[in-house]
């Protein structure tokens, strides 16, 4: 036990630095240049991601906020509940912002209204994938 606790000791010292190492790299521990946009139905349409983060990188921005779905989905999905937006097509625009903004080290954070999502569905929104906890478990 006499050899153990000076090694505690110095482990309790040193854990809080380490921890304060850690939580600098972590992106919410760094300073956010947020653009906030709204998407709107129509907007969808013709959406484009490079534009976004062309005017993104003018203004200096580095996280975007942005709805992603709920009320109307900018993504495809197979819920019941779904109101996936009539002007995307097949389009899963919400992955193709979040692969776009990405590829510009932008972080996207975005919306989802939880009462129109069911409480067995889990939502993989960077690829735009929806599954059941059931199709989880056979994954």
């Amino acid at each position: 036990m006499k050899k153990i606790l000076p090694l505690i000791i110095i482990l309790t010292a040193y854990i809080p630095m380490i921890a304060q190492d850690i939580a600098k790299d972590l992106w919410y521990q760094k300073p956010m240049r947020i653009l906030q946009t709204v998407l709107r139905q129509p907007d969808a349409e013709h959406y484009n991601v490079d534009s976004l983060v062309q005017y993104m990188h003018m203004t200096h921005a580095n996280t975007l906020v942005i709805n992603g779905g709920g009320i109307v989905d900018y993504f495809q999905n197979r819920l019941p509940m779904a109101n996936i937006n009539p002007y995307i097509g097949s389009r899963d625009l919400l992955a193709e912002i979040v692969e776009g903004c990405h590829k510009a080290s932008i972080k996207v954070i975005a919306g989802l209204i939880s009462e129109a999502l069911k409480k067995n569905v889990m939502i993989n929104i960077r690829i735009g994938l929806l599954k059941t906890k059931k199709e989880i478990r056979s994954f």
